[in-house]
């Protein structure tokens, strides 16, 4: 079987991002032809930043400037695929060995939610390890939907899909989705808010849109309306 290869454009700049447990890395690609795939985003480690991508592609549809180092503009966010999601996620072989050795741990869940099953490809280029991910489009049909799947990669490397340290917080967060159908976890979708007409509020949207201010009634809480989550 032909190995697909993978082609990053793109130079990667220096971004603020917090050290994490697993060193995941995550890439929106394209289809370039069979086999061959291109990064429409660098690599990035802190999943908030493909969150703030797809904000511009679905609610501004136009860059919305720089927040934390990572550029909005300098990509192009009509390439992210609408028909499914496709990302790259690289780390070590150790990483990756994990991720597909729980993978019936993603297709169980899948089932339960109701979407279809992500498929993966195994690639490596030099030292670096990655899976190219297709799966059902509506995994990105919200920020929290986007916030949970990409972080059931993290959880898959842990031994029994069971997260320590800072992620057993997110793994709490995420086990409080895991019986939901992807409407319910998709039911805010992408809330406009002057988010869409102040670029300064990017910031708020990176830090404050996803999986780690899930609460348990998957309600918005009552916080101001140019701020709130889709569920926060």
């Amino acid at each position: 079987m032909t190995q697909p290869k993978v082609i990053q454009p793109h130079t990667y700049n220096m971004l603020a991002e917090a050290m994490q447990n697993k060193n995941l890395r995550y890439a929106f690609v394209k289809v370039v032809k069979k086999d061959i795939y291109e990064c429409v985003t660098p690599y990035v480690l802190c999943r908030d930043y493909l969150k703030d991508f797809l904000y511009c592609k679905f609610v501004t549809q136009e860059p919305l400037g720089t927040v934390y180092g990572f550029n909005t503009a300098a990509y192009k966010h009509e390439d992210v695929d609408t028909e499914f999601i496709r990302l790259a996620v690289t780390g070590s072989k150790e990483l990756i060995d994990a991720i597909e050795s729980n993978w019936d741990f993603m297709i169980a869940l899948e089932e339960k939610h109701e979407v279809m099953p992500t498929e993966c490809e195994r690639f490596q280029d030099g030292d670096m390890h990655g899976i190219i991910v297709k799966g059902d489009s509506r995994w990105q049909d919200s920020l929290l939907g986007f916030s949970y799947y990409t972080f059931l990669f993290r959880q898959m490397t842990y031994p029994n899909c069971q997260a320590g340290g800072a992620d057993l917080t997110l793994q709490k967060a995420a086990e409080k989705l895991a019986a939901k159908k992807i409407g319910e976890i998709n039911k805010f979708g992408y809330l406009e808010s002057h988010v869409k007409f102040d670029p300064s509020m990017l910031y708020n949207l990176h830090n404050c849109y996803g999986l780690m201010y899930v609460n348990k009634d998957l309600k918005v809480p009552d916080m101001p309306k140019n701020l709130y989550a889709e569920l926060a």
